[in-house]
């Protein structure tokens, strides 16, 4: 089913958003921010780990985690480096490197 959608990446600004603000050292990232992009992340993992489970009785199931996803199923480097974003607090500058770079390629695109 993840497959068979169509390409639809314009949707990431908040992961892109989220990420650029964690590469500058002094910013501050709102709690709302945070929790929004942990959630879009764990749907997302959501998603390739067991589609028809995430999908079934998920009316918040939100677009962004949709297009990451899809962008995760095709690119294993991706998906690996979102699989190490546990909390937010915790993520990697090389995390954030890795992810934004590919996203904002596959937007531009």
């Amino acid at each position: 089913m993840i497959s068979a959608s169509p390409d639809r990446f314009d949707s990431l600004q908040l992961i892109q958003l989220t990420l650029s603000l964690l590469k500058k050292q002094d910013a501050v990232i709102p709690l709302e921010l945070q929790e929004a992009f942990m959630s879009i992340l764990g749907q997302a993992r959501d998603l390739i780990h067991d589609p028809h489970a995430a999908m079934v009785g998920n009316v918040d199931l939100k677009p962004e985690a949709i297009a990451l996803a899809l962008m995760m199923k095709r690119e294993a480097d991706l998906a690996d480096s979102i699989e190490l974003i546990t909390t937010f607090d915790d993520i990697e500058p090389q995390t954030v490197d890795s992810v934004l770079s590919y996203i904002e390629s596959r937007v531009a695109s």
